[in-house]
């Protein structure tokens, strides 16, 4: 796109990139895939210079989570997964953000999802654990038995009990799971 163009061409300074942070983040959620590209690395170089959070963009970038496309919402959970910070907290509420993936229909969404959770989410972290267990019924049922392995994996010391996936789907999303 010639618009795209032109703004590379201008070179922004850092303090022109800093001044339009809210214009790039918002073109995060932008379903055209040259503005994504674009948006995203802009994004990358603002949180690099510590200008916006992996909060931030996650939060402009939610609606390609559950993006029509699954590729789009694949590339969505890649592209977080590739600027996941270390700070623990950050990590924690990345993680129950991106756990909105797992409310798309594709079974590859719920299996890039789960890779993201099992690469960066913490054992101990209630609310992500919380946010999962309100999509156990919505799982691809390829992905449910890694899923259940995991949150019995991540019990707090003392119980013995994780909710199981229902192996009854009633959901629309499960009638295109080809792994059956």
């Amino acid at each position: 796109d010639w618009c795209l163009s032109l703004h590379d061409q201008l070179k922004p300074s850092d303090k022109e990139r800093i001044e339009r942070k809210e214009r790039y983040l918002r073109l995060l959620s932008s379903c055209a895939t040259q503005m994504l590209e674009f948006s995203a690395k802009h994004a990358e170089i603002l949180l690099k210079e510590k200008v916006v959070t992996l909060l931030d963009i996650c939060t402009w970038i939610r609606p390609r989570f559950t993006a029509k496309s699954k590729q789009t919402a694949i590339q969505t959970v890649e592209f977080i997964g590739s600027l996941m910070p270390g700070e623990k907290k950050q990590r924690e509420q990345v993680c129950v953000l991106v756990c909105e993936a797992l409310e798309h229909s594709a079974p590859e969404v719920h299996k890039k999802t789960l890779d993201f959770v099992l690469k960066f989410g913490l054992p101990g972290d209630a609310e992500l654990r919380a946010r999962i267990q309100s999509c156990l019924d919505r799982i691809a049922p390829s992905q449910s038995d890694r899923l259940t392995a995991w949150l019995a994996s991540t019990l707090p010391a003392g119980k013995t009990k994780t909710p199981s996936a229902s192996k009854t789907h009633d959901s629309p999303a499960h009638a295109f799971d080809l792994k059956k």
